[in-house]
């Protein structure tokens, strides 16, 4: 079972963490403004989307999924 949740403000740094393990090459900047889902499948990380909210739309800025569970149904 695949469950998403908001990240918390106290969680952005493990966030971070994560999504440079999907994409080691990326430059992860997240304010306390953006938002972050993480999806999770028993208990551990395996999938995220990172939102803005730039006042007049809300902008995809990053969605990604851990290699080992991909095409099972994480990023839809």
């Amino acid at each position: 079972m695949i469950t998403i949740r908001m990240v918390g403000p106290g969680e952005l740094d493990e966030a971070k963490d994560f999504i440079r393990s999907i994409f080691p090459q990326a430059m992860v900047q997240i304010t306390d403004d953006d938002t972050v889902f993480i999806a999770e499948m028993h208990g551990r990380p395996v999938g995220f989307a990172h939102l803005i909210d730039d006042g007049e739309a809300i902008l995809l800025q990053g969605i990604g999924v851990d290699k080992s569970v991909r095409g099972q149904g994480v990023g839809t």
